[in-house]
Formats: C-alpha cells, structure tokens, sequence
C-alpha cells in the first residue's frame, strides 16, 4: 500500500524524490525538478510531476528558515546540510511551480473529489505564503 495523505510528503512519488534528494548536493536537484514542472507546456500538468514540484518547493521554503510541520527527516537533514551552502534563492521558481500546479493540474482534479480537498487546498496555500516570507496562514 502506497503513501497517501494531504502532507507535500504524504504520497509516494514525493517520498521516492526525497530519497534522492538525499543522495545530492546542492541545489542542481531541487532547481531540475522546479524547471520540469514549469517545462512541461500549458497542458494539463500530470499528478506526479505536480507532486514533485510540490516537495521540490517545500525544500526552498525550508532552506528560507520557514519549513513545514511534516517534512520527512531526511529533508530536513538535507536543508540542514545544505543551509548558507548557496546564496541563490529559488523562491521566485518554486512560486511558479505553485501558481503552475494551481492552474490546470491532473492533482488539483484529483484533489477536488475528496472530502480531504480544503485541507490539501490549506496546506498548498501555507506553502505559498512560506515561500513569500509573509508567516502563517
């Protein structure tokens, strides 16, 4: 049985990539995964690839000092590792990736036909506001 819940951690295609992520530096990983979703046309954007995205930006946040309540601890060890290793900000990108997964998105339709859409709904809009600094819902 598969990994499922409203988390940006609780599916398993977010929990395979933070896997990864573990194995990597730097942030060539988290900024390749932010560009896929944003490369991947005006169609309707595929679930896992939104859910990739999702985790990606929930990396940024933490690197910015506003990480989620759920992050798995191999992430937050990684944001450890990785934190002033890089002064590039990648909030700008994953912003979009958030705008993006919110507009025309396989996840979002998904989302919508179960009774757990509000709380999904909350938890992306507290990632948004996390990533633009502006504190808690």
């Amino acid at each position: 049985m598969g990994a499922f819940g409203t988390g940006s951690f609780e599916n398993d295609d977010a929990l395979d990539w933070a896997s990864e992520l573990e194995e990597t530096r730097g942030l060539k990983f988290v900024r390749k995964t932010l560009r896929e979703v944003l490369d991947a046309g005006d169609g309707l954007l595929e679930a896992p690839v939104a859910a990739l995205g999702i985790a990606a930006a929930e990396v940024v946040a933490g690197l910015n000092d506003a990480p989620g309540d759920d992050l798995p601890e191999e992430v937050e060890n990684w944001i450890e590792e990785q934190r002033g290793r890089s002064e590039v900000d990648l909030s700008p990108l994953a912003l979009e990736v958030i705008e993006r997964v919110q507009t025309k998105c396989e996840l979002v339709d998904q989302w919508k036909k179960s009774p757990d859409f509000e709380a999904w709904s909350k938890g992306l809009k507290d990632l948004e506001v996390r990533l633009k600094g502006e504190g808690d819902v």
